[in-house]
Order: C-alpha cells, then structure tokens, then sequence
C-alpha cells in the first residue's frame, strides 16, 4: 500500500513537471490581460449597454521626456471628468504626418441606470501616450494637440507657457504716449530663466508673447489651477515690464498670450 502511494505521487509529480515544461498558460486556462488604465475594465468585461463612449476631448496637455533609456517623447493629458468614479479611457490611437502628430480616442462613461457601483466623487480620467522614443525624431519642429516642441542634435526643446495672472498698462503724460505693459504670472522658477518675451503692433493691436523654450532635461511640468491656489513648493511669481512704444490718442487692444486688454490714450 505505501509503495503504491508513493508511486501515485511520483506519477503526479512527473505530469506537473512535464507540463511545467510544455504546457502554456492557455493550456493551464490562464489569460494575460493588459490593462493599460487601472480604472478600465478588460474589454472582454465592459458591457457595452452599461456605458456611453465618446470622443475625446484633449485638455491640460502637456510635453515631457521619459526617464527611461532610451528616452522617449511622453504626452500626458486630461480626457474629460465625470460625476463619479466610472469613467475611463477606452481606446488611444496616433498619426504622425509630417511634423504633425494627431492625437485621438475615445472615453467611457456610465449609462443611466447602468447597474455599476461607482464612487461618489468628481473624478477626471487622465492619460499619457509616448510619441516614441527622441532619437526615432529627426531635427525639426513639431506639433502636438496644439503644443510644439523642437528636436535638434537629439535633444529635446519644449515650448511652455506661464500663467498670466494680471497686467497693468502704464500710459505717460506725455503726447505721443509711452505705454508700457506690466505682466504679472506665475511659472516654475527653474525655468523663469528661459522665459522669452516678444511683442509686435498690428494696426490698433499690440501682440506680446512671453514663452520658454525649456531643455528636456529640466523639470517645469503644465501649470494647473490647483498648483497655483495650493501654492507648490517651485511655482514662484514673475514680473515682467514690457514698453510697447508711443501711442497717438486712440483705442488700442494688448493680447498678452492669447489674454486681451484694452486701453485708451485721450
């Protein structure tokens, strides 16, 4: 009876080694799901009558270069949010034409009445995508959900914008007027020192643009609304004094990066 038993348990074993060796994990009945987003269900799991599926809308987009070697190209962004916690990122496809990328997707959401348990918090669905890696791009600028950044000797150059709070024009006593323009913003203070400012006047308008063309290397992510009203450690308040010139008596408009204000020399 005791050599039978033994001889079972080494026939067993011998079978699991075997199949340790041949067998695959569809053989043992076990799938590899890739979930890319921790909130999104495997598709073999979403019912599509339990969620609605729409375009995405892109928004607080922003560049970056990975860590990793070979460093890639990383495009981080917001999808959309919804009342609760049910919303994912359901599909994410790319085009590169030319030194145009495009972006597009779709997100998921929750029916009515769909039956999901969901948490009760207003929660946005966030997403990244690598464009590929820095040396698949030749030098050249390029284009991205509306964001540029320029490759040049493998090195990646990215245009960032500050936050314009306020600005306050300062008009002279004197005839013809000298106006200067008084921006106040706010921006990652490793990366004040590559703020360029510029400013040209068509007809009545006075166009300025105050941007940075930030190295790869250096960390000065998308300014958003929280950062501001918590005050994070490395945002830090810029003042920039801008003289625009002499001005006959008037009505005149200022776009401050895409911000207008309007003044009038009597």
């Amino acid at each position: 009876m005791r050599q039978s038993l033994l001889l079972v348990l080494l026939v067993l074993f011998m079978t699991g080694m075997a199949c340790f060796v041949g067998c695959t994990r569809d053989d043992l009945g076990i799938k590899d799901i890739l979930i890319e987003d921790e909130k999104k269900p495997p598709h073999d799991r979403v019912n599509p009558d339990q969620w609605h599926f729409a375009d995405i809308h892109f928004s607080n987009v922003d560049i970056s270069i990975s860590d990793n070697k070979p460093a890639e190209i990383m495009v981080t962004f917001t999808a959309g949010e919804h009342t609760n916690t049910c919303i994912f990122i359901d599909e994410i496809y790319q085009e590169r034409n030319g030194n145009i990328i495009s972006i597009w997707g779709t997100i998921a959401t929750p029916k009515p009445n769909s039956g999901l348990i969901c948490g009760a918090a207003v929660t946005e669905a966030r997403g990244q995508v690598s464009l590929g890696t820095l040396s698949s791009f030749a030098d050249g600028e390029y284009e991205v959900i509306g964001k540029k950044f320029r490759v040049e000797d493998g090195e990646i150059w990215i245009t960032k914008n500050p936050d314009i709070k306020n600005i306050e024009i300062q008009i002279s006593e004197s005839r013809p007027a000298q106006v200067t323009v008084n921006v106040t913003g706010y921006f990652w203070e490793a990366c004040i020192p590559f703020l360029e400012t510029d400013h040209k006047q068509e007809g009545d308008t006075v166009y300025i643009q105050i941007i940075g063309e930030i190295p790869g290397g250096v960390h000065c992510p998308l300014i958003r609304y929280e950062d501001i009203k918590f005050d994070t450690p490395g945002l830090t308040k810029f003042q920039n004094q801008v003289s625009i010139g002499e001005f006959v008596a008037g009505k005149y408009r200022v776009v401050v990066n895409r911000k207008y204000y309007e003044f009038v020399i009597e």
